[in-house]
């Protein structure tokens, strides 16, 4: 087998697995032009999510002899645009990114409640800020959190809140008590936002979640609440999420935007009360190649041996290209 990589991370400790698989040939493609030459004579293809460009999904949808797609990434929302053919099988290793993108939320929480970008620019300027910042620090503990979204990160990220003795409640697909936190479905999100002064947003994005932090959404977050965006910009409705910050109705830590790299004229850059990061919540842990590789491996060691692979996206979450 023929196996296509793009994995921005992990790519040389496949390698090493591939001892077990002799029969497997490895191809590194860094570029879109060598993706797209590359698919031709392939029978699998490990992709990153950010480079699932249109040509690249163009390319599968021609490849004679493609049979399975594994996404490294959390999200696998690409699809949605570019539909890939029913007969290829997917998959995605979105776990092995939780702890990191759990984490990273956190620091962007603490983050503005502890006024970091204040004291960022009062160090800029050298100026002693301590009385404004006394003023209007603000804590975790005791908080109204809301995670929208309870897979593999909404649960990583309950873990690090709990000894902050916060209260508690996530929205997901269907209401359920999980992991010990209250989960309620996604039609009741505005019953819960009026209570939530910390909102965690680590959603799939899907044609039923796009823009699902909508105007009305926003509108009913108690004064001064903290939206942190850690999973697809898409949920957010962009310029609602910039009338609220505007006014002051709300602070936002955002890794996530509609247009990556951020645009140097967007108007976020100039906003006091965010804090943007560059599409990195999922990286830092010194062990993430090497997961990155081990799922890889599993699944194609499934996929080798005649088998669904382990990490299977249901047919009923893919669309499908020739799909309504």
């Amino acid at each position: 087998m023929r196996v296509l990589c793009q994995m921005m991370t992990g790519y040389p400790q496949l390698a090493a697995l591939m001892g077990e698989h002799p029969d497997v040939v490895l191809i590194e493609a860094d570029s879109e032009p060598a993706v797209i030459s590359g698919l031709g004579d392939c029978e699998a293809f490990i992709a990153f999510a950010g480079r699932y460009t249109r040509a690249v999904a163009a390319a599968v949808n021609r490849a004679p002899r493609l049979r399975w797609l594994h996404f490294v990434t959390a999200g696998i929302d690409p699809l949605w645009d570019y539909p890939p053919p029913a007969h290829i099988q997917v998959s995605s290793g979105g776990a092995v990114w939780a702890a990191s993108v759990a984490e990273h939320a956190l620091a962007l929480a603490l983050g503005l409640l502890r006024l970091i970008p204040q004291a960022e620019r009062d160090r800029a300027a050298c100026r002693w800020g301590r009385k404004t910042m006394v003023a209007g620090l603000d804590g975790l503990r005791g908080r109204r959190v809301l995670i929208v979204g309870f897979g593999p990160i909404g649960r990583a990220l309950a873990d690090l809140l709990r000894p902050f003795d916060v209260t508690l409640v996530a929205v997901a697909s269907r209401a359920r008590e999980q992991h010990g936190v209250r989960v309620v479905a996604r039609e009741q999100l505005h019953d819960v936002l009026p209570h939530s002064e910390i909102v965690f947003v680590a959603m799939p994005l899907t044609p039923q979640t796009r823009h699902l932090l909508d105007a009305q959404a926003l509108a009913l977050l108690p004064a001064g609440a903290a939206l942190i965006n850690v999973a697809r910009a898409g949920l957010l409705e962009e310029p609602a999420l910039l009338a609220a910050l505007r006014e002051g109705r709300c602070r936002a830590a955002l890794d996530v935007f509609s247009r990556e790299p951020l645009p140097a004229d967007h108007p976020l850059w100039a906003l006091p009360n965010v804090i943007l990061t560059p599409h990195v919540a999922g990286f830092g842990d010194p062990s993430l190649a090497e997961r990155v590789a081990r799922v890889c491996h599993d699944n194609l060691s499934d996929v080798l041996a005649g088998q669904a692979p382990r990490d299977a996206v249901a047919a009923t979450r893919l669309p499908r290209s020739g799909d309504d």
